[in-house]
């Protein structure tokens, strides 16, 4: 790996780690509920400044990959209500989505790439061609998979990210697919800010319910694809 590559994954990571120290133990669902009204007042004396702000914060957290988005989401709804803040976090979290997929792109993927090809050459030759097909897999259904996952609540977002960044999905279909899948939880949280003062517990947002509904609206359009394959087998 070129040591410019080497020292721009360093510096990622350190300021990454900063941030999450320095941040993490503020930007929490009880925080937000015990400042919500300072915070309003911010955004009410400077509603210009304090949206550009946010969405430049927001962007770079997320490329970051600093896992404070449920927060940073939940001020939205408090400051900006649901209509506007959910727009301008799904924004906010699709574009600093899309740095850290390519930021894992193009410092990460080449040299995790060939290390993988090289142990998959000398220890599993004989199922290579099984990898292979793997790899076409989500190479051609690349955009069914991060529906899916965009969807399911539980698996985090930076996560799914980095992960992305060392497929072979295209920028573009990460984009808008991740923008899509992220709409309906980006809404839950927006929506529990903007009603923040009736809710008694960061875990009252996301039921149990919710969580299975939302990964059962992910998998069904794969499951339909699939099941239209094996139709016309």
């Amino acid at each position: 790996m070129p040591k410019f590559k080497l020292l721009a994954i360093v510096t990622l990571i350190v300021v990454s780690a900063a941030s999450l120290y320095f941040l993490g133990p503020y930007l929490n669902f009880a925080t937000v509920k015990e400042y919500q009204g300072q915070i309003l007042q911010v955004y009410e004396g400077h509603k210009i400044e304090s949206i550009v702000g946010y969405f430049l914060v927001y962007v770079a957290l997320t490329a970051l990959s600093v896992p404070i988005a449920s927060a940073l989401s939940l001020i939205a709804g408090v400051v900006m209500g649901v209509g506007y803040g959910a727009a301008v976090v799904s924004f906010a979290a699709t574009f600093g989505s899309l740095l850290a997929f390519w930021l894992v792109r193009y410092l990460v993927r080449g040299a995790f790439t060939k290390r993988h090809d090289e142990w998959l050459e000398g220890r599993l030759g004989k199922y290579k061609a099984q990898a292979e097909a793997v790899k076409k897999g989500v190479r051609e259904e690349g955009r069914f998979y991060l529906f899916a996952l965009r969807l399911n609540p539980i698996v985090p977002f930076f996560i799914v990210n980095m992960a992305m960044g060392l497929t072979d999905i295209s920028a573009f279909d990460f984009f808008w697919v991740s923008w899509v899948g992220m709409l309906p939880g980006t809404w839950l949280y927006v929506n529990a800010g903007a009603k923040i003062g009736a809710i008694g517990a960061a875990s009252d947002i996301l039921s149990l319910k919710t969580i299975v509904s939302l990964a059962a609206l992910g998998l069904f359009p794969l499951l339909m694809k699939k099941l239209a394959r094996f139709g016309n087998f």
